[in-house]
């Protein structure tokens, strides 16, 4: 059989195989699953329905195997500065939380830190989960992963509840297709490297020509503040609590805490890079992924030890002693104990 025959399924594909087993076994729902393989909810219902009338096999891309002359890369990420009609842009694999921190995190190092950024209401940027009780009291909205870290910096976030709200993106993503586009198949871009290396000159150009004299001179993007870690910022936290084995559970893998923290709360931080880092107030723990759980010591369980009655001997006064009915019979016996 010729190679070009030989269809295998990829690790990643594996991997969301197995979170939509657990979708359709009712294990996790669609929401969690969203969040676990970084998809949106509604790209999570199609390959749920999709497995269902296909079996398995659906979870490999369509195109596998096919050889394409016109394949460009799909999710571009833009921004555009409201004040200098300014643009950034770049290029991803998907669209999802850690493409949008990656991207923000870029851009701030390029521009800084904008006063505020508004956005439509993916689940990526707004959540959709209820408030806690907490957050109820505390007047708060449940954050999403790139919410918090908007929050974490001071970015100001505004959200478009109507088409209108976002025309002048749309529109830019508008030009962008049909310029942009044009021109990487002019030039046989077909990956998102080599789509995003091209973005560095094309932007350069781009906005040298569109580009406009903000009214203000001043530019309110603030630089970063020293000491800050973009890296810490721009990554997904979840609290786990630790078991009295010292084991957490995140992504349904088992880590081994190497240290003694059973009960506390500590944090598990998954970075843009794909490093992983258990944290406690702020400090880096020590770990290891294991198969299954560390058996506990069988405690000993404690000798009884059964007491014996006691039996007073003949001549004990207690056997001297005797209960009489009446007040005269009760002296009576007292005397008699006391002799």
């Amino acid at each position: 059989m010729a190679r070009k025959d030989i269809i295998m399924i990829r690790q990643k594909e594996l991997k969301r195989l197995h979170v939509i087993h657990n979708v359709l076994n009712g294990e996790i729902t669609q929401d969690e699953a969203s969040e676990m393989l970084l998809l949106s909810e509604r790209q999570i219902r199609r390959i749920v329905s999709r497995i269902r009338q296909e079996g398995d096999i659906s979870i490999i891309h369509k195109s596998r195997g096919k050889e394409s002359s016109r394949k460009l890369p799909k999710k571009l990420t833009a921004y555009i500065d409201d004040a200098t009609n300014r643009i950034y842009c770049r290029f991803y694999e998907y669209e999802g939380t850690i493409p949008a921190m990656d991207s923000f995190m870029r851009y701030i190092r390029k521009h800084g830190i904008p006063m505020s950024i508004y956005f439509d209401r993916h689940t990526t940027y707004k959540s959709t989960a209820e408030p806690t009780i907490e957050e109820e009291i505390n007047g708060e909205e449940p954050l999403s992963e790139f919410g918090r870290a908007l929050e974490e910096l001071g970015v100001e976030r505004i959200y478009a509840y109507s088409p209108q709200a976002k025309g002048r993106i749309e529109r830019l993503f508008k030009t962008l297709q049909d310029r942009l586009i044009k021109e990487m198949r002019l030039r046989g871009i077909k990956s998102v490297k080599e789509a995003n290396k091209f973005l560095k000159t094309y932007l350069l150009k781009y906005n040298k020509k569109f580009s406009l004299k903000a009214h203000k001179p001043e530019d309110l993007h603030m630089p970063v503040p020293n000491g800050i870690d973009l890296n810490t910022i721009f990554c997904i936290k979840t609290d786990r609590t630790v078991r009295n084995d010292n084991t957490i559970t995140y992504n349904k893998e088992l880590y081994q805490i190497e240290e003694v923290m059973a009960g506390k709360i500590v944090t598990v931080t998954e970075r843009i890079d794909g490093r992983m880092q258990i944290l406690y107030q702020d400090r880096s723990l020590k770990f290891r992924q294991i198969d299954i759980r560390p058996e506990q010591p069988q405690k000993q369980q404690a000798k009884i030890r059964r007491r014996t009655a006691y039996i007073p001997p003949a001549d004990h006064p207690w056997r001297k002693f005797k209960m009489g009915r009446n007040v005269d019979g009760a002296e009576k016996n007292i005397m008699e104990a006391a002799a």
